[in-house]
């Protein structure tokens, strides 16, 4: 439907003047009127992509199994380099080292499944430099031996109390060897060069790991920290006391960080209901991985609307989308939290570059649970420039409609208040995600004020 708003704006002009003693006051009112354009009357038309592999590189991993009646069965390994402490305790020697644990830690909510379910993690140090840019469907075949682990360890979800007296977060501790550690100390000690950065650590020292699913199934867990904890002893008499003194320490010294390489390893097998809907044309958000939606904007009814309706003085004020979604009936399975409309020709790069939404090709919108929806409010910084465009084509105006994770970071430059922007958008994967993409009640509103003259 087509909606036309009147009212008087500041497009009038008073006029007083004064002359002498004698004069006197006159005055002349100029208005205009303007009509706001509320215009309904479009329609989104899409389909269903099916995914093959994301890229999930964030310092997050995901291990472990689990099958979801109504979903399917998801896997996940991950492979990881490590970031270096750049100054060891030179205070204790190789000797010293008493144990070395490969941790990974996880909030107790962060795992879907049978918390008492037996699984088991296996540590392999890889024997080959991981590839710059990967994803989901990497193979590690060839970057490390099975006959050769570091460390394997069977836990449940609440295995492990990370700290005394903490009750929200978890840790699966592996046991490294000793020697392990000790080589590693050695080698600081020797060339503390190669533990300057993430790099030349991966390059002269260890390339990294391959954290394994060995065992088990029932249960995700998203590790939110990895870490190598080195737990040292130093044993000395003293003469004073004529007793032995014993100093212990515990030191992270290697970390999965940002500035290293990391990637989660993740396999779907879809329940046939879901691929049915997919190969029945139906658009669908499935997540970790199985389709996104290719979506088209009516961008030419758009720009044709706009035109006939436009008179000599025409401003277009703002062009939303409001998407409704259905939710599957199965639990621990809701909507995406976020999803990313970026032009399809741009989707890859947008991701393999590292990207954020520039709200003129790309925009991000929140699930509205109240709703059921994605609401984008402000497409007219996309639309603006394609009204004096010439030969526009479908590339221009077909998006991909694609379930994400973002993270958000204070505003440094917002003086008055507190404003967060987005930091960083990667592809959706902590945890099962569906919806069914109602594109038939899309509602996209154009809205435009023009002028009028009386």
């Amino acid at each position: 439907m087509k909606a036309l708003h009147k009212g008087i704006y500041a497009l009038a002009a008073l006029v007083l003047t004064a002359c002498g003693d004698s004069s006197s006051i006159g005055s002349s009112l100029l208005e205009d009127q303007v009509e706001i354009i509320v215009d309904t009357t479009f329609t989104v038309s899409g389909n269903p992509v099916e995914l093959s592999h994301i890229r999930p590189a964030t310092v997050s991993q995901l291990i472990g199994t689990v099958r979801l009646d109504g979903f399917g069965t998801i896997s996940s390994d991950a492979v990881a380099q490590l970031l270096p402490s750049t100054q060891l305790d030179t205070a204790f020697t190789p000797a010293n080292v008493d144990s070395v644990f490969f941790n990974l830690r996880y909030a107790n909510t962060d795992f879907l499944g049978d918390s008492l379910a037996p699984m088991g993690v296996t540590v392999y140090p890889l024997t080959r430099q991981l590839p710059e840019v990967m994803n989901s469907a990497f193979d590690p075949a060839g970057y490390y031996n099975p006959s050769d682990a570091l460390g394997t360890t069977t836990y449940n979800a609440r295995s492990f109390n990370l700290m005394a007296g903490s009750t929200n977060t978890y840790s699966v501790s592996v046991p490294l060897p000793r020697e392990f550690g000790a080589n590693l100390l050695q080698h600081y000690l020797d060339n503390p060069a190669d533990f300057a950065s993430g790099a030349a650590f991966a390059n002269n020292v260890l390339p990294g790991v391959y954290i394994k699913n060995s065992f088990g199934s029932g249960r995700l867990t998203l590790v939110g920290r990895t870490t190598i904890t080195m737990n040292l002893r130093k044993i000395s008499y003293n003469s004073v006391t004529q007793k032995n003194d014993t100093a212990d320490a515990e030191y992270e010294y290697l970390f999965v960080s940002p500035e290293v390489l990391n990637n989660n390893i993740i396999h779907v097998e879809l329940d046939p209901a879901i691929t049915a809907m997919a190969n029945e044309g139906k658009p669908m958000l499935v997540a970790p991985l199985g389709y996104e939606t290719e979506l088209r904007l009516p961008v030419p009814e758009i720009i044709d609307a706009y035109r006939r309706g436009s008179s000599k003085l025409t401003v277009l004020n703002n062009l939303s989308l409001s998407i409704p979604v259905d939710t599957l009936d199965i639990p621990d399975v809701s909507a995406p939290p976020y999803v990313l409309m970026v032009l399809a020709k741009d989707r890859d790069a947008f991701f393999d570059e590292n990207k954020l939404p520039d709200n003129k090709t790309s925009f991000y919108a929140q699930y509205n649970s109240t709703r059921r929806a994605y609401e984008f409010k402000n497409l007219e910084t996309f639309l603006s420039p394609l009204l004096d465009k010439e030969d526009l084509t479908a590339e221009d105006y077909t998006f991909r409609l694609c379930p994400v994770m973002l993270s958000f970071e204070l505003d440094a430059t917002s003086i008055y208040e507190q404003v967060y922007i987005v930091s960083d958008v990667v592809p959706y994967f902590q945890t099962p995600a569906a919806a069914i993409v109602r594109l038939d009640d899309a509602k996209i509103q154009l809205t435009y004020s023009r002028q009028i003259s009386l």
